[in-house]
């Protein structure tokens, strides 16, 4: 070498493998960092290796042209070159690909937004919007099926009578039932999101005959006046599955005034199957607002305010009860089942508050679930009552048999299928709600649901709404 420091490697006849000949600065190696010293006039292809025997052998596969380019002169200029060259090329071809893969999703998301508007006149959203919609909800997308499945319950809610537009064009265009045409839209072997399967159903139920049925209005006509809760009495009691019940809820949460609840409440309790179905559909619309809300686009604005009556109704109800009831209420466990699903709704609220979503429809959540029961049953009549209440959060409670008769709950099926928390989550969506359904209600020995804090510690990411797109399938 006569005094000129080699940088790289050099072949040698002895060995098929490469071996380093450094100055003693070179390969001297920093114990604390773990790196070697290196001069910048030596290798910029390649950094050096971690470990200083690592960069003793090369494989003797190495092109000489990577030598060359290793070494001072017209080799080195040329690579600095090519690097400097091919960076805003390499960040255009990124852009041309995640257009090309997510192009759809930008363009279905601004065609779309025409739908979050509330006072939208009904009479704009005629057939081409109808056409529009469709196209949407049968794209190969996920995401964008999302947002139409949204937005087409929307337009539901505001207006049933479109169901007929929608039902004509599936006519029209493919010469087949809409039924088809919904069917169509879930594909086999894809592993959908809870929240997407959710909308989904209540597309596909709220488009269909059963659907006209629900609503329980007069399809002809929207309903221009808010009620109270007993003109949803006949409808939700009609239910025959959950899903049912979660667009009859859709819908309630539009033309609800946020009264009646509590004078239904005192003349069924707590215990009322009606009652604990619409807390059930209450926290599944929870994990929509959720998920929509990682895209960046949601249509929830009159789900929002009927939340937070239903709790205040809630709340109200508790408060009121008699000294008579209330021991029957602390001593009968069934009643607290409900108790369980509101103590749900109330931590899917907070993480909904948490981020931004509900701030200034809900505000001032305490921070814990035992702190909120302090926080509305401050009387100190109520300290049994909130201590009863409190130790739904600690999972006590659940296990806690009742001083009643022990007569079973006749269900559809078991009350939650989260009693085994290692199968907790191969249970799909649709099962949790078909599991969750009652039917008729009366005093049990156990609550075997402890579904309290599922999502209490439930990561948040914060992409933008095209990256946040994979997380729906």
């Amino acid at each position: 070498m006569n005094g000129q420091r080699t940088s790289g490697c050099e072949r040698t006849s002895s060995s098929p493998h490469f071996q380093s000949h450094r100055s003693p600065a070179a390969s001297s190696f920093d114990s604390r960092s773990g790196s070697s010293f290196y001069d910048s006039s030596y290798s910029t292809h390649k950094p050096p290796s971690r470990f200083p025997l690592e960069s003793m052998s090369r494989s003797s596969e190495t092109s000489s042209n990577e030598i060359a380019f290793n070494q001072r002169g017209p080799g080195r200029v040329l690579d600095n070159f090519f690097i400097w060259a091919s960076a805003p090329l390499e960040r255009g071809l990124e852009r041309l690909v995640h257009h090309a893969k997510y192009g759809g999703y930008a363009k279905a998301e601004k065609n779309m937004s025409t739908f979050d508007v509330d006072d939208l006149a009904y009479e704009r959203v005629g057939k081409d919007a109808c056409d529009l919609l469709l196209d949407y909800a049968g794209s190969r997308d996920p995401a964008t099926q999302f947002m139409a499945f949204e937005a087409i319950v929307r337009r539901l809610v505001l207006l049933p009578s479109i169901r007929n537009l929608f039902r004509g064009i599936s006519i029209r265009r493919y010469g087949v039932p809409i039924e088809v045409i919904t069917h169509a839209w879930k594909r086999h072997q894809v592993d959908y999101s809870d929240a997407w399967l959710h909308l989904y159903d209540l597309v596909a139920l709220g488009l269909s005959d059963r659907g006209e049925e629900i609503f329980g209005v007069p399809p002809e006509r929207a309903w221009d006046r808010k009620v109270d809760f007993q003109s949803f009495e006949w409808t939700l009691s009609r239910c025959r599955g959950m899903q049912e019940v979660s667009l009859a809820v859709e819908f309630m949460a539009w033309a609800w005034n946020g009264q009646g609840l509590c004078a239904y409440i005192k003349r069924a309790g707590f215990s009322d199957a009606v009652l604990f179905n619409c807390a059930v559909a209450l926290e599944m619309r929870y994990e929509v607002l959720l998920e929509s809300e990682q895209l960046g686009y949601h249509l929830n604005g009159y789900f929002l305010p009927f939340a937070k009556h239903f709790l205040s109704e809630m709340w109200s109800s508790i408060r009121t009860l008699e000294s008579d009831k209330l021991e029957i209420f602390l001593e009968d466990g069934s009643q607290m089942d409900v108790w369980i699903k509101i103590m749900n709704i109330y931590w899917k609220s907070k993480i909904c508050t948490e981020r931004g979503i509900i701030f200034k429809l809900q505000p001032g959540l305490a921070d814990t679930w035992t702190k909120e029961c302090f926080k509305q049953l401050q009387d100190p009549k109520y300290a049994r009552l909130r201590a009863r209440l409190s130790r739904l959060e600690e999972g006590t409670e659940l296990n806690e048999p009742s001083s009643t008769l022990d007569s079973e709950v006749t269900r559809v099926a078991v009350l939650s299928v989260h009693s085994d928390s290692s199968s907790a989550n191969s249970v799909t969506f649709g099962r949790r709600l078909r599991d969750n359904f009652v039917v008729h209600r009366g005093p049990t020995s156990k609550r075997n649901d402890h579904y309290a804090k599922a999502h209490a510690g439930k990561q948040v990411h914060s992409h933008s709404p095209l990256k946040k797109r994979k997380y729906l399938i």
